[in-house]
């Protein structure tokens, strides 16, 4: 009984903490705007694209993910 409780504890614990605890709110934060300006960029890359008003190319000038 005594081992389920404390398995119960930890599950619990882990699962209340999640993958939430490697970054501060203000690094959240960072993070989804930076997502939301590249997704932005690459938006209207792809628009420039469909309207051939850039040339044909498969690469992106856009950094699409952000040095850890």
């Amino acid at each position: 009984m005594r081992t389920l409780l404390i398995l119960l504890a930890v599950t619990l614990a882990g699962l209340l903490a999640g993958c939430t605890m490697v970054e501060t709110p203000s690094e959240h934060a960072r993070r989804v705007v930076n997502v939301m300006e590249v997704d932005m960029r690459m938006a209207a890359e792809d628009l420039d694209y469909i309207l051939l008003l850039d040339r044909n190319s498969r690469l992106s000038q856009w950094h699409t993910r952000v040095g850890y």
